[in-house]
């Protein structure tokens, strides 16, 4: 897949989580709005996250790209890092955008696991 088409899938992946995370909140309190912007943020960070396993190792160098930053072990890594424990003294609203991040980083590597060269364990 192109940079287009990961920057899509990324970006609907944030829009996704957004549109979940205040479907919750609008339960929680139904006189809660719905935030337009959150929705935008989350998109546009999945979005450029998701272009992040090319940025690391492009296509352009080297036909077989899918290296270490293109495995299921990195991407585990990835989502370790912006949702561990160790995140938890963060505010909400930094935490939320790190899980849109790992997702974002995630999803490449999911859209990239469905083509006939696959994705590496690690």
């Amino acid at each position: 897949m192109n940079a287009r088409g990961h920057f899509l899938v990324g970006a609907a992946t944030g829009i996704a989580l957004s549109l979940a995370k205040q479907f919750i909140q609008k339960k929680l309190d139904p006189d809660r709005k719905f935030d337009f912007g959150e929705c935008a943020v989350y998109g546009l960070v999945g979005g450029t996250v998701a272009l992040v396993p090319d940025i690391l190792e492009p296509s352009l160098r080297n036909p077989h790209h899918r290296q270490f930053c293109h495995s299921a072990v990195f991407g585990a890594l990835v989502f370790w890092a912006c949702c561990g424990k160790h995140t938890r003294q963060l505010p909400l609203v930094a935490r939320g955008l790190l899980l849109v991040g790992a997702l974002g980083y995630c999803s490449h590597l999911a859209v990239d696991a469905l083509t006939p060269r696959s994705i590496r364990f690690c």
